[in-house]
């Protein structure tokens, strides 16, 4: 209400470790099931925060959980090099609920790497569990683009 700037920082990590196993397999096309882990660390800062409303200046909080998760993918050969890869899966543990859809064209270009671009939707449903001050909430999808570039040995 004051007119005065507030500053907000938002870094969200995650690593992914996971497994697949083919249950159906034709020329063109394989289906997987998959599961596996995924650890996500948030970290929050927001400074500048006018008094009133508020009786403190800044806030900051470093949060991680894991979750574990099952899903599936399907890989479709469009021609020789390019290739279709949907993937979903749903999990829980650190978080309450959380869910991921990722759609990606994958263009091989040498026996050794690929390339490939599409999008990614990635919802959680988070809670720490504490109250007050150190309660924590993340209740939102995280979505967008996908570029990269796959190593082969």
């Amino acid at each position: 209400p004051s007119g005065e700037q507030v500053n907000v920082g938002f870094k969200n990590v995650m690593l992914e470790l996971a497994a697949a196993y083919s249950v159906l397999k034709s020329e063109k096309t394989d289906w997987q099931v998959l599961g596996g882990l995924r650890l996500t660390k948030q970290l929050l800062s927001i400074n500048n925060i006018p008094s009133p409303p508020s009786a403190v200046s800044s806030f900051n909080t470093d949060q991680r959980w894991t979750d574990v998760f099952i899903g599936g993918r399907v890989f479709t050969g469009l021609t020789d090099k390019w290739q279709f890869i949907v993937r979903g899966d749903i999990g829980a543990g650190g978080s309450d609920r959380m869910w991921n859809l990722v759609g990606i064209f994958d263009y091989r270009f040498s026996s050794w790497g690929s390339t490939f671009f599409g999008y990614r939707v990635l919802d959680y449903d988070y809670d720490n569990g504490e109250t007050g001050s150190n309660s924590y909430e993340f209740n939102g999808k995280l979505q967008g683009p996908l570029v990269g570039l796959n190593f082969r040995w």
